[in-house]
C-alpha cells in the first residue's frame, strides 16, 4: 500500500516569528514543530539560515546586552585568538560570528541606554560641585572688584560693563569718581564722551551666513539622532 502524497505547507511570517521567539527562548525544535504544525528539520534549517543562535542569544539576554554587543565581544575574541596563532579555533568563532551577524540584522535597533534616577542624581551633584569649584572663586573676585576702587579695571573685556554697573548700582557719586580716575589715568575717552557720559553698549552683532549654516547643520544632525532641537533661537 503506497503512502499518501505529502501536502507541503508554507507557513506565514507570523508563524515563523512565533517559532523564532520560542526557539531562542530555549524550547526544542521538536516541541515547536508539534505545537505550530511545522517540521523539526525545517525549523533547524531556518535557524541556521537566519542566525537563530541560542547560545549567543542566551548570553546576551543574561547580560542584558543587545546582540550587537555580543557580536562586538565575539569579534574581539576572534582577534585575540588570531593574534595567538590559534587559527582553527578562530575559524569556528568566525562561523559563529557570521550567524550572530545575521541575528543582529534581524534584531531591532539597539536601544539607547537610559541612566537610572540614582545615576542622574549623582551626576547632577558631581556637576554642581565641579561648577561651583570653578566659578565660585571667579564670581567672588568679580564681586569684590566691582565693589572696590579697581572695579573699572577688572578686565579689558568687562571694564565697560563694570563701569556701567557701578554707575547704576553705586550711584552718580561713584560714577564721578570713576570718571575722574579715568581722566587722570589717560583712558577716559575709551568709556566716556566729552560730556562725561558713559558710551552706550554696542548692539549685538547679527549672525552671518556661515553661522546660520552651522546652526542649521547642527539642528539637522540632532534631528537625525532623534534629539529634540529648536531651529529658531
Amino acid at each position: 500500500m503506497s503512502k499518501p502524497p505529502r501536502i507541503r505547507r508554507f507557513p506565514g511570517q507570523p508563524t515563523w516569528t512565533l517559532a523564532q521567539e520560542a526557539y531562542l527562548a530555549g524550547e526544542s525544535a521538536r516541541s515547536i514543530a508539534a505545537r505550530l504544525d511545522l517540521t523539526e528539520n525545517g525549523i533547524r534549517k531556518r535557524a541556521a539560515r537566519k542566525g537563530w543562535t541560542r547560545t549567543q542569544h542566551a548570553e546576551a539576554v543574561k547580560r542584558s546586552e543587545h546582540p550587537a554587543e555580543a557580536l562586538r565581544a565575539l569579534l574581539a575574541r576572534i582577534g585575540r585568538t588570531l593574534h595567538e596563532g590559534r587559527t582553527g579555533e578562530a575559524a569556528t568563532l568566525i562561523a559563529d560570528a557570521e550567524r550572530l551577524a545575521r541575528a543582529v540584522r534581524a534584531a531591532p535597533p539597539m536601544p539607547r541606554p537610559v541612566p537610572s534616577p540614582e545615576v542622574m542624581k549623582a551626576w547632577r551633584e558631581a556637576e554642581t560641585r565641579r561648577l561651583e569649584a570653578y566659578w565660585a572663586p571667579r564670581a567672588r573676585a568679580l564681586a569684590e572688584a566691582l565693589l572696590s576702587d579697581t572695579g573699572y579695571d577688572i578686565a579689558d573685556r568687562w571694564a565697560a560693563s563694570a563701569l556701567r554697573w557701578r554707575a547704576r548700582v553705586l550711584g552718580p557719586e561713584q560714577a564721578a569718581l570713576d570718571f575722574a580716575r579715568g581722566v587722570s589715568g589717560g583712558w577716559a575717552d575709551r568709556y566716556w564722551n566729552e560730556a562725561g557720559e558713559l558710551w552706550p553698549p554696542r548692539p549685538p552683532g547679527s549672525a552671518d551666513g556661515t553661522m546660520q549654516r552651522q546652526h542649521q547643520r547642527g539642528c539637522e544632525w540632532r534631528r537625525e539622532r532623534g534629539e529634540d532641537w529648536e531651529e529658531e533661537v
